[in-house]
């Protein structure tokens, strides 16, 4: 500050204030604003990976847990009707003496086993479908709609 009653020229500084609390407070203001714009990022980045974890669920994970039950369902389809025809075989070979009666049973065995993996191959592809599928979807859209949240409470929402 300049004394009182000193002549001044224009643009001269007549009294300078301290500012360094004023620059204190902009650069808090400053770490405040880079802050917010990296938690908003964060959250957009969950949010695009949510939404990419349900399309890999439903495009591929979902396709391809699908595609082996299929195969496998196929399988114990192919081996049920062997075990069938083996068994209508052994009833024949038995009637004519040639196996035994345990042969035969040996072919009945096989017969409810092929049957067995059948069903459970079913019962598999059944649960991936109404359950299973379901369930992943839920979580899925879950953490979707959390990180939705998550963004718009950054783009909002005070610093934490």
């Amino acid at each position: 500050m300049i004394p009182e009653g000193t002549i001044v020229e224009e643009g001269q500084t007549v009294v300078e204030l301290d500012s360094s609390s004023l620059q204190l407070e902009e650069n808090a203001q400053k770490i405040l604003v880079s802050t917010r714009e990296s938690q908003l990022a964060q959250a957009e980045n969950s949010l695009k990976a949510a939404q990419i974890a349900r399309t890999e669920y439903l495009e591929g994970l979902y396709v391809s847990q699908e595609a082996l039950i299929k195969s496998e369902r196929f399988v114990a389809d192919q081996n049920y009707r062997t075990a069938q025809q083996g068994l209508k075989s052994a009833k024949s070979l038995l009637e004519k003496n040639i196996i035994t009666g345990l042969q035969l049973e040996s072919a009945e065995v096989g017969v409810a086993n092929a049957k067995n993996a059948f069903d459970n191959a079913e019962l598999k592809l059944k649960t991936l479908r109404d359950l299973t599928k379901q369930k992943e979807l839920t979580v899925l859209e879950a953490n979707i709609a959390s990180a939705q949240a998550n963004v718009k409470a950054q783009q909002t929402g005070p610093a934490a």
